[in-house]
Protein backbone atom coordinates (compact mmCIF):
# COMPACT_ATOMS: atom_id res chain seq x y z
CA UNK A 1 0.00 0.00 0.00
CA UNK A 2 1.24 3.08 -1.32
CA UNK A 3 -0.70 6.33 -1.68
CA UNK A 4 -0.23 10.03 -0.43
CA UNK A 5 -2.64 11.35 1.96
CA UNK A 6 -2.18 15.52 1.42
CA UNK A 7 1.56 15.93 2.23
CA UNK A 8 1.98 12.12 3.73
CA UNK A 9 2.76 9.10 1.56
CA UNK A 10 0.83 6.22 3.40
CA UNK A 11 2.87 2.96 3.59
CA UNK A 12 0.41 0.98 5.83
CA UNK A 13 -2.55 0.86 7.56
CA UNK A 14 -2.28 -0.11 11.35
CA UNK A 15 -5.86 -0.88 12.37
CA UNK A 16 -8.94 1.25 13.07
CA UNK A 17 -10.76 1.90 16.07
CA UNK A 18 -14.45 3.50 17.26
CA UNK A 19 -14.16 7.06 15.04
CA UNK A 20 -11.07 6.58 13.44
CA UNK A 21 -8.48 4.69 10.88
CA UNK A 22 -4.75 4.81 11.89
CA UNK A 23 -2.28 4.88 9.10
CA UNK A 24 1.71 4.42 9.18
CA UNK A 25 3.09 6.93 7.01
CA UNK A 26 6.48 9.17 6.27
CA UNK A 27 6.82 12.66 6.31
CA UNK A 28 8.92 13.65 3.30
CA UNK A 29 11.32 16.70 3.39
CA UNK A 30 14.12 18.35 1.38
CA UNK A 31 17.40 16.27 1.11
CA UNK A 32 15.64 13.27 1.36
CA UNK A 33 14.39 14.04 5.03
CA UNK A 34 11.98 11.79 6.24
CA UNK A 35 10.47 10.38 9.38
CA UNK A 36 7.71 7.69 10.17
CA UNK A 37 4.64 9.16 11.68
CA UNK A 38 0.88 8.23 12.20
CA UNK A 39 -1.95 9.55 11.10
CA UNK A 40 -5.63 9.09 12.58
CA UNK A 41 -8.31 9.96 10.20
CA UNK A 42 -12.15 10.56 10.58
CA UNK A 43 -14.24 7.43 9.52
CA UNK A 44 -15.88 8.07 6.56
CA UNK A 45 -19.14 7.32 7.47
CA UNK A 46 -18.75 9.25 10.89
CA UNK A 47 -17.17 12.69 9.29
CA UNK A 48 -20.48 14.56 8.85
CA UNK A 49 -21.10 13.50 12.65
CA UNK A 50 -20.97 16.54 14.79
CA UNK A 51 -20.68 15.58 17.52
CA UNK A 52 -17.93 12.83 16.66
CA UNK A 53 -15.88 15.39 14.76
CA UNK A 54 -16.04 17.61 17.69
CA UNK A 55 -14.59 14.70 20.22
CA UNK A 56 -11.55 14.49 17.79
CA UNK A 57 -10.87 18.27 17.47
CA UNK A 58 -11.00 18.23 21.23
CA UNK A 59 -8.33 15.10 21.50
CA UNK A 60 -6.52 17.35 18.74
CA UNK A 61 -6.35 20.39 20.30
CA UNK A 62 -5.87 19.27 24.05
CA UNK A 63 -2.64 16.92 23.17
CA UNK A 64 -0.82 19.55 20.63
CA UNK A 65 -1.54 21.83 23.83
CA UNK A 66 0.84 19.14 26.32
CA UNK A 67 4.90 19.65 25.74
CA UNK A 68 6.59 17.25 27.20
CA UNK A 69 8.71 14.20 26.88
CA UNK A 70 6.32 11.94 28.87
CA UNK A 71 3.75 12.83 26.78
CA UNK A 72 3.02 11.46 22.47
CA UNK A 73 3.85 14.60 20.37
CA UNK A 74 1.50 15.94 18.31
CA UNK A 75 2.30 16.92 14.20
CA UNK A 76 0.05 18.34 12.55
CA UNK A 77 -3.77 18.80 12.67
CA UNK A 78 -5.64 18.99 8.75
CA UNK A 79 -8.36 18.51 6.71
CA UNK A 80 -8.54 16.82 3.12
CA UNK A 81 -11.72 15.76 1.40
CA UNK A 82 -14.33 16.78 3.95
CA UNK A 83 -12.22 14.35 6.52
CA UNK A 84 -9.94 15.81 9.88
CA UNK A 85 -7.22 13.77 10.66
CA UNK A 86 -4.09 14.37 13.13
CA UNK A 87 -0.98 13.65 13.14
CA UNK A 88 1.19 12.02 15.80
CA UNK A 89 5.10 10.57 16.21
CA UNK A 90 5.23 7.43 15.70
CA UNK A 91 6.83 5.70 18.85
CA UNK A 92 8.44 2.02 18.10
CA UNK A 93 7.76 0.54 20.96
CA UNK A 94 5.25 -1.35 23.30
CA UNK A 95 2.71 -0.58 25.72
CA UNK A 96 3.22 -1.32 29.65
CA UNK A 97 0.41 -3.68 29.20
CA UNK A 98 1.84 -5.72 26.61
CA UNK A 99 5.21 -5.29 28.67
CA UNK A 100 3.81 -6.97 31.59
CA UNK A 101 1.84 -9.43 29.92
CA UNK A 102 4.92 -10.98 28.35
CA UNK A 103 7.02 -10.45 31.23
CA UNK A 104 4.47 -13.10 32.99
CA UNK A 105 4.59 -15.61 30.05
CA UNK A 106 8.00 -15.56 30.70
CA UNK A 107 7.17 -16.31 34.44
CA UNK A 108 9.11 -13.12 35.71
CA UNK A 109 7.77 -9.41 36.70
CA UNK A 110 8.92 -5.93 37.22
CA UNK A 111 11.55 -5.29 39.62
CA UNK A 112 10.30 -2.61 42.33
CA UNK A 113 12.70 -0.21 40.96
CA UNK A 114 11.43 -0.91 37.50
CA UNK A 115 8.09 -0.69 38.15
CA UNK A 116 8.53 2.69 40.18
CA UNK A 117 10.39 4.42 37.41
CA UNK A 118 8.73 3.39 34.73
CA UNK A 119 5.30 5.01 36.47
CA UNK A 120 7.11 7.81 38.18
CA UNK A 121 7.81 9.46 34.32
CA UNK A 122 3.81 8.44 33.50
CA UNK A 123 2.84 10.82 36.36
CA UNK A 124 5.71 13.48 35.19
CA UNK A 125 3.91 13.02 31.61
CA UNK A 126 0.15 13.44 33.31
CA UNK A 127 1.30 16.31 35.68
CA UNK A 128 2.13 18.46 32.79
CA UNK A 129 -1.38 17.67 30.95
CA UNK A 130 -2.62 18.71 34.18
CA UNK A 131 -0.73 22.24 34.28
CA UNK A 132 -0.92 22.78 30.38
CA UNK A 133 -2.78 26.16 29.08
CA UNK A 134 -4.03 27.86 26.42
CA UNK A 135 -2.17 30.50 23.99
CA UNK A 136 -3.85 33.31 26.38
CA UNK A 137 -2.37 31.43 29.43
CA UNK A 138 -5.15 30.07 30.89
CA UNK A 139 -5.16 26.70 32.06
CA UNK A 140 -7.14 24.37 30.43
CA UNK A 141 -7.71 21.87 33.18
CA UNK A 142 -7.78 18.52 31.29
CA UNK A 143 -8.02 15.19 33.17
CA UNK A 144 -6.68 12.60 31.03
CA UNK A 145 -9.94 10.03 32.58
CA UNK A 146 -8.37 7.13 30.84
CA UNK A 147 -5.00 6.02 32.36
CA UNK A 148 -4.25 2.61 32.30
CA UNK A 149 -1.49 0.12 31.25
CA UNK A 150 -2.60 0.03 27.62
CA UNK A 151 -2.54 4.06 27.28
CA UNK A 152 1.49 4.29 28.68
CA UNK A 153 4.08 3.62 25.93
CA UNK A 154 7.96 2.29 26.88
CA UNK A 155 9.46 3.43 23.22
CA UNK A 156 12.86 2.24 22.52
CA UNK A 157 14.38 5.08 22.83
CA UNK A 158 13.79 4.25 27.11
CA UNK A 159 11.39 7.11 27.11
CA UNK A 160 7.97 6.75 28.84
CA UNK A 161 5.23 8.34 27.06
CA UNK A 162 1.35 9.04 27.66
CA UNK A 163 -0.94 8.98 24.68
CA UNK A 164 -4.49 8.77 23.90
CA UNK A 165 -6.53 12.01 25.37
CA UNK A 166 -9.46 10.97 23.17
CA UNK A 167 -11.81 11.03 26.22
CA UNK A 168 -9.71 13.72 27.88
CA UNK A 169 -11.76 16.51 29.72
CA UNK A 170 -10.08 20.32 29.04
CA UNK A 171 -11.77 23.44 29.91
CA UNK A 172 -13.85 25.40 26.22
CA UNK A 173 -14.21 21.67 24.96
CA UNK A 174 -16.46 22.00 21.72
CA UNK A 175 -18.14 18.50 22.78
CA UNK A 176 -20.41 18.84 25.76
CA UNK A 177 -21.15 15.41 27.50
CA UNK A 178 -25.05 15.11 27.77
CA UNK A 179 -26.36 13.56 30.98
CA UNK A 180 -24.60 11.54 32.61
CA UNK A 181 -22.41 9.13 30.65
CA UNK A 182 -19.55 7.21 31.62
CA UNK A 183 -16.26 7.31 29.97
CA UNK A 184 -12.57 5.67 30.59
CA UNK A 185 -11.77 1.45 31.79
CA UNK A 186 -13.74 0.36 34.37
CA UNK A 187 -11.21 -1.15 36.26
CA UNK A 188 -9.18 1.85 36.55
CA UNK A 189 -12.07 4.08 37.15
CA UNK A 190 -12.17 5.79 40.27
CA UNK A 191 -15.55 6.54 42.34
CA UNK A 192 -16.40 10.13 41.54
CA UNK A 193 -15.80 8.71 37.72
CA UNK A 194 -17.73 6.41 38.03
CA UNK A 195 -20.71 7.91 39.83
CA UNK A 196 -20.43 10.64 36.36
CA UNK A 197 -19.72 13.30 39.01
CA UNK A 198 -17.22 15.78 38.59
CA UNK A 199 -13.43 14.73 37.94
CA UNK A 200 -9.93 16.25 38.52
CA UNK A 201 -6.79 15.87 37.98
CA UNK A 202 -6.82 13.41 41.30
CA UNK A 203 -8.93 11.64 39.23
CA UNK A 204 -6.38 10.14 36.87
CA UNK A 205 -3.88 9.94 40.42
CA UNK A 206 -6.40 7.17 41.41
CA UNK A 207 -6.03 5.56 37.93
CA UNK A 208 -2.39 5.85 37.85
CA UNK A 209 -2.48 4.50 41.53
CA UNK A 210 -3.73 1.14 39.74
CA UNK A 211 -1.24 1.02 36.86
CA UNK A 212 1.48 1.49 39.73
CA UNK A 213 -0.37 -1.78 42.11
CA UNK A 214 -0.29 -3.68 38.99
CA UNK A 215 3.10 -2.87 37.56
CA UNK A 216 4.80 -4.00 41.17
CA UNK A 217 2.69 -7.39 41.69
CA UNK A 218 2.27 -8.21 38.18
CA UNK A 219 -1.54 -8.83 37.94
CA UNK A 220 -4.87 -7.14 37.31
CA UNK A 221 -6.15 -5.54 40.56
CA UNK A 222 -9.53 -7.21 40.41
CA UNK A 223 -8.49 -10.44 38.49
CA UNK A 224 -11.57 -11.83 36.20
CA UNK A 225 -14.30 -10.26 38.26
CA UNK A 226 -17.35 -9.42 36.64
CA UNK A 227 -17.99 -5.57 35.95
CA UNK A 228 -20.40 -5.38 37.96
CA UNK A 229 -18.46 -6.62 41.01
CA UNK A 230 -15.72 -4.23 40.36
CA UNK A 231 -18.57 -2.09 40.39
CA UNK A 232 -19.53 -3.23 43.43
CA UNK A 233 -16.17 -2.68 45.23
CA UNK A 234 -15.16 0.78 43.66
CA UNK A 235 -18.57 1.99 44.87
CA UNK A 236 -18.04 0.83 48.66
CA UNK A 237 -13.71 1.90 48.28
CA UNK A 238 -13.02 -2.12 48.76
CA UNK A 239 -9.59 -1.84 47.12
CA UNK A 240 -7.34 -5.11 47.46
CA UNK A 241 -4.03 -4.36 49.32
CA UNK A 242 -0.71 -5.16 47.42
CA UNK A 243 0.49 -8.22 47.82
CA UNK A 244 2.88 -9.09 50.86
CA UNK A 245 5.21 -10.86 48.59
CA UNK A 246 6.13 -7.44 47.15
CA UNK A 247 9.62 -6.01 48.40
CA UNK A 248 8.90 -2.08 48.61
CA UNK A 249 9.16 -0.09 51.78
CA UNK A 250 6.09 0.71 53.73
CA UNK A 251 6.01 4.65 52.35
CA UNK A 252 5.43 2.91 48.70
CA UNK A 253 2.14 1.08 50.33
CA UNK A 254 1.36 4.01 51.67
CA UNK A 255 0.78 5.82 48.85
CA UNK A 256 -0.76 3.57 46.75
CA UNK A 257 -3.19 3.09 49.90
CA UNK A 258 -3.79 6.79 49.58
CA UNK A 259 -4.20 6.86 45.99
CA UNK A 260 -7.29 4.54 46.23
CA UNK A 261 -9.19 6.90 48.82
CA UNK A 262 -12.34 7.02 47.65
CA UNK A 263 -12.52 11.16 48.90
CA UNK A 264 -10.46 12.61 46.46
CA UNK A 265 -8.96 15.07 49.07
CA UNK A 266 -7.28 12.09 50.76
CA UNK A 267 -5.31 11.19 47.95
CA UNK A 268 -1.98 12.88 46.63
CA UNK A 269 -2.96 16.47 45.61
CA UNK A 270 -1.41 16.18 42.11
CA UNK A 271 0.44 13.54 39.93
CA UNK A 272 4.02 15.54 40.44
CA UNK A 273 3.75 15.21 44.30
CA UNK A 274 3.32 11.09 43.75
CA UNK A 275 6.05 11.09 41.53
CA UNK A 276 7.90 12.99 43.95
CA UNK A 277 7.15 10.63 46.96
CA UNK A 278 7.93 7.34 45.03
CA UNK A 279 11.21 8.18 43.84
CA UNK A 280 12.56 9.57 47.70
CA UNK A 281 11.09 6.35 48.68
CA UNK A 282 12.71 4.30 46.14
CA UNK A 283 16.06 6.05 45.23
CA UNK A 284 17.19 2.51 42.94
CA UNK A 285 14.53 3.55 40.90
CA UNK A 286 16.59 6.30 39.20
CA UNK A 287 18.89 3.89 37.96
CA UNK A 288 16.82 2.78 35.48
CA UNK A 289 17.45 4.94 32.79
CA UNK A 290 16.69 5.10 29.32
CA UNK A 291 19.36 2.81 28.24
CA UNK A 292 18.38 0.10 30.63
CA UNK A 293 14.86 0.82 29.96
CA UNK A 294 15.40 0.04 25.89
CA UNK A 295 17.63 -2.79 26.56
CA UNK A 296 14.94 -4.24 28.70
CA UNK A 297 12.58 -3.91 25.99
CA UNK A 298 14.76 -5.92 23.44
CA UNK A 299 14.69 -8.76 26.05
CA UNK A 300 11.40 -8.95 26.40
CA UNK A 301 9.55 -7.96 23.38
CA UNK A 302 12.61 -7.39 20.91
CA UNK A 303 10.80 -10.83 18.25
CA UNK A 304 7.87 -8.49 18.20
CA UNK A 305 9.39 -5.74 17.68
CA UNK A 306 11.18 -6.59 14.56
CA UNK A 307 8.24 -8.32 13.57
CA UNK A 308 6.35 -5.28 13.29
CA UNK A 309 8.60 -3.58 11.40
CA UNK A 310 8.99 -6.10 8.48
CA UNK A 311 4.93 -5.84 8.35
CA UNK A 312 4.80 -2.30 8.61
CA UNK A 313 8.16 -2.03 6.37
CA UNK A 314 9.76 0.68 8.41
CA UNK A 315 12.60 0.79 10.10
CA UNK A 316 12.96 1.30 13.89
CA UNK A 317 12.26 4.79 15.04
CA UNK A 318 12.39 6.48 18.45
CA UNK A 319 15.42 3.54 19.27
CA UNK A 320 18.83 4.36 20.68
CA UNK A 321 22.19 3.79 18.23
CA UNK A 322 24.34 2.62 21.08
CA UNK A 323 26.60 -0.33 21.42
CA UNK A 324 25.55 -0.98 24.56
CA UNK A 325 22.31 -2.76 23.61
CA UNK A 326 23.97 -5.67 21.63
CA UNK A 327 24.82 -7.00 25.19
CA UNK A 328 22.70 -5.15 27.61
CA UNK A 329 18.87 -7.36 27.08
CA UNK A 330 20.12 -10.58 29.00
CA UNK A 331 21.49 -8.09 32.04
CA UNK A 332 17.96 -5.93 31.84
CA UNK A 333 16.31 -8.91 32.58
CA UNK A 334 18.03 -10.02 35.05
CA UNK A 335 18.83 -6.76 36.72
CA UNK A 336 15.15 -5.15 36.57
CA UNK A 337 12.88 -8.12 36.70
CA UNK A 338 12.36 -10.95 39.07
CA UNK A 339 10.24 -14.38 39.56
CA UNK A 340 7.01 -14.25 39.36
CA UNK A 341 5.54 -16.35 42.48
CA UNK A 342 4.14 -19.01 41.98
CA UNK A 343 0.36 -18.43 43.16
CA UNK A 344 0.47 -15.05 41.74
CA UNK A 345 -0.73 -14.79 37.62
CA UNK A 346 -1.74 -11.50 35.89
CA UNK A 347 -5.22 -12.60 35.66
CA UNK A 348 -5.61 -14.45 39.12
CA UNK A 349 -8.56 -16.40 39.96
CA UNK A 350 -12.00 -13.75 41.14
CA UNK A 351 -11.84 -12.74 45.02
CA UNK A 352 -14.99 -13.50 47.06
CA UNK A 353 -17.21 -11.64 48.49
CA UNK A 354 -17.06 -11.30 52.15
CA UNK A 355 -19.17 -14.47 54.05
CA UNK A 356 -22.76 -13.15 55.04
CA UNK A 357 -23.14 -12.62 58.56
CA UNK A 358 -25.86 -14.74 59.81
CA UNK A 359 -28.57 -12.54 61.48
CA UNK A 360 -31.40 -13.54 64.36
CA UNK A 361 -33.96 -11.73 65.68
CA UNK A 362 -33.17 -9.25 68.23
CA UNK A 363 -34.75 -10.74 70.73
CA UNK A 364 -33.28 -14.28 70.14
CA UNK A 365 -30.79 -16.03 72.44
CA UNK A 366 -27.62 -17.08 70.99
CA UNK A 367 -27.18 -20.85 71.39
CA UNK A 368 -24.34 -20.41 74.01
CA UNK A 369 -26.43 -18.30 76.08
CA UNK A 370 -29.34 -20.59 76.03
CA UNK A 371 -27.07 -23.66 77.15
CA UNK A 372 -25.24 -21.32 80.04
CA UNK A 373 -28.72 -20.19 81.06
CA UNK A 374 -29.98 -23.64 81.71
CA UNK A 375 -27.29 -25.49 82.98
CA UNK A 376 -27.84 -22.36 86.15
CA UNK A 377 -31.44 -23.47 86.38
CA UNK A 378 -30.11 -27.21 86.89
CA UNK A 379 -28.09 -26.40 89.31
CA UNK A 380 -30.32 -24.32 91.26
CA UNK A 381 -32.40 -27.30 91.06
CA UNK A 382 -30.02 -29.86 91.99
CA UNK A 383 -28.76 -27.56 95.36
CA UNK A 384 -32.72 -27.28 96.16
CA UNK A 385 -33.45 -30.80 96.54
CA UNK A 386 -29.85 -31.58 98.15
CA UNK A 387 -30.94 -29.19 100.51
CA UNK A 388 -34.21 -30.28 100.95
CA UNK A 389 -32.84 -33.98 101.35
CA UNK A 390 -30.52 -32.65 103.88
CA UNK A 391 -33.21 -30.90 106.32
CA UNK A 392 -35.29 -33.87 105.65
CA UNK A 393 -32.50 -36.26 107.09
CA UNK A 394 -31.04 -33.66 109.62
CA UNK A 395 -34.10 -33.63 111.28
CA UNK A 396 -33.87 -37.19 112.38
CA UNK A 397 -30.67 -37.48 113.62
CA UNK A 398 -28.79 -36.82 117.31
CA UNK A 399 -27.31 -33.51 117.69
CA UNK A 400 -24.54 -35.92 119.29
CA UNK A 401 -24.05 -37.31 116.03
CA UNK A 402 -23.71 -33.75 114.83
CA UNK A 403 -21.26 -32.71 117.43
CA UNK A 404 -19.31 -35.73 116.58
CA UNK A 405 -18.76 -35.55 112.91
CA UNK A 406 -18.00 -31.41 113.03
CA UNK A 407 -15.25 -31.97 115.32
CA UNK A 408 -13.30 -34.18 112.75
CA UNK A 409 -11.15 -33.10 109.71
CA UNK A 410 -13.23 -31.66 106.59
CA UNK A 411 -13.79 -33.91 103.80
CA UNK A 412 -11.93 -33.36 100.80
CA UNK A 413 -13.69 -32.25 97.70
CA UNK A 414 -13.57 -34.75 94.99
CA UNK A 415 -11.18 -34.72 92.51
CA UNK A 416 -13.66 -34.41 89.37
CA UNK A 417 -14.77 -31.00 90.30
CA UNK A 418 -11.01 -30.10 90.48
CA UNK A 419 -11.18 -25.96 88.15
CA UNK A 420 -10.59 -26.93 84.39
CA UNK A 421 -8.09 -23.71 83.59
CA UNK A 422 -7.46 -23.74 80.44
CA UNK A 423 -8.78 -26.89 79.03
CA UNK A 424 -11.95 -25.58 78.34
CA UNK A 425 -10.41 -22.63 75.85
CA UNK A 426 -10.76 -23.91 72.45
CA UNK A 427 -7.57 -24.85 70.22
CA UNK A 428 -9.20 -23.40 66.69
CA UNK A 429 -7.19 -20.73 65.30
CA UNK A 430 -10.14 -18.27 66.00
CA UNK A 431 -10.01 -18.12 70.25
CA UNK A 432 -13.02 -19.03 70.22
CA UNK A 433 -14.50 -20.77 73.90
CA UNK A 434 -15.60 -24.03 74.43
CA UNK A 435 -17.63 -24.93 77.32
CA UNK A 436 -16.47 -28.22 79.04
CA UNK A 437 -16.95 -31.46 78.69
CA UNK A 438 -19.45 -32.67 81.75
CA UNK A 439 -17.63 -34.93 84.06
CA UNK A 440 -20.12 -38.02 84.34
CA UNK A 441 -19.04 -40.70 86.74
CA UNK A 442 -21.16 -43.89 88.32
CA UNK A 443 -20.79 -44.47 91.95
CA UNK A 444 -21.93 -46.93 94.21
CA UNK A 445 -24.09 -45.28 97.19
CA UNK A 446 -23.10 -46.34 100.24
CA UNK A 447 -25.16 -46.77 103.33
CA UNK A 448 -25.28 -44.20 105.52
CA UNK A 449 -24.23 -44.47 108.88
CA UNK A 450 -26.94 -43.90 111.84
CA UNK A 451 -26.63 -39.75 112.72
CA UNK A 452 -24.04 -38.73 109.98
CA UNK A 453 -24.80 -35.65 108.29
CA UNK A 454 -24.36 -35.21 104.78
CA UNK A 455 -21.85 -32.39 104.69
CA UNK A 456 -19.97 -33.55 101.92
CA UNK A 457 -22.60 -33.52 99.68
CA UNK A 458 -23.92 -30.55 100.62
CA UNK A 459 -20.43 -29.20 99.92
CA UNK A 460 -20.24 -31.07 96.52
CA UNK A 461 -23.68 -29.44 95.24
CA UNK A 462 -22.39 -26.53 96.55
CA UNK A 463 -19.45 -25.91 94.47
CA UNK A 464 -20.83 -27.30 91.63
CA UNK A 465 -23.62 -24.95 91.80
CA UNK A 466 -20.61 -21.84 91.97
CA UNK A 467 -18.65 -23.27 89.13
CA UNK A 468 -21.98 -23.45 86.67
CA UNK A 469 -22.41 -19.52 88.18
CA UNK A 470 -18.45 -19.27 87.75
CA UNK A 471 -18.90 -20.30 83.98
CA UNK A 472 -21.81 -18.02 83.36
CA UNK A 473 -20.79 -15.14 84.63
CA UNK A 474 -16.86 -15.39 82.69
CA UNK A 475 -18.62 -16.89 79.21
CA UNK A 476 -20.18 -13.76 78.12
CA UNK A 477 -16.92 -11.71 78.23
CA UNK A 478 -15.02 -14.57 76.99
CA UNK A 479 -17.56 -14.81 73.75
CA UNK A 480 -15.61 -14.42 69.97
CA UNK A 481 -16.41 -10.89 68.74
CA UNK A 482 -17.92 -11.87 65.32
CA UNK A 483 -17.30 -9.47 63.54
CA UNK A 484 -6.71 -4.94 23.39
CA UNK A 485 -4.03 -7.62 22.36
CA UNK A 486 -1.54 -6.21 20.19
CA UNK A 487 0.37 -3.12 20.54
CA UNK A 488 -1.54 0.29 21.75
CA UNK A 489 1.35 2.20 20.89
CA UNK A 490 0.09 3.75 18.15
CA UNK A 491 -1.21 7.44 19.88
CA UNK A 492 -4.19 5.35 20.83
CA UNK A 493 -5.61 2.94 22.56
CA UNK A 494 -8.66 2.09 19.59
CA UNK A 495 -6.64 -1.26 18.00
CA UNK A 496 -7.67 -4.35 17.51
Amino acid sequence: MQRSFGPYDIVARMGSGGMADLYLATMEGAADFHRPVVIKVVQKHLAKDDELVKMFLDEARVAASIHHPNVIRIVDLGELEGRYYLVMEYVHGASLSDLLKKLVSLGRRLAPAAAIALVADAAAGLHAAHEAKSDDGTRLEVVHRDVSPHNVIVGGDGVVRVIDFGLAKARDRLHATQGIKVKGKLRYMPPEQLAGGEVDRRSDVFALGVVLWEALSGHRLFGKLEDADVIKRLQRGVMPPLPRGVDVPHEVRSLIAQCFRADPEARPRSALRLRTQLLDAVPAAHEFDEVQRAALLLAVLGAELDDRSKRLAVAGANTLDTSELSSLPARALQDWTEPLPPQVSFDPPPAEDPAPVATRPADAVPPRRSLLLLSIVVGGLAAIAGAAVYFYLDSREPSAATEHVESGPDPEPPDELEPQGESAIGDGEDGEVEPPEPQVETTETQPTPPGMRRTPMVSTMRETTMAAGAEATMAPSMQPQRTPSGFPTFGTNELP
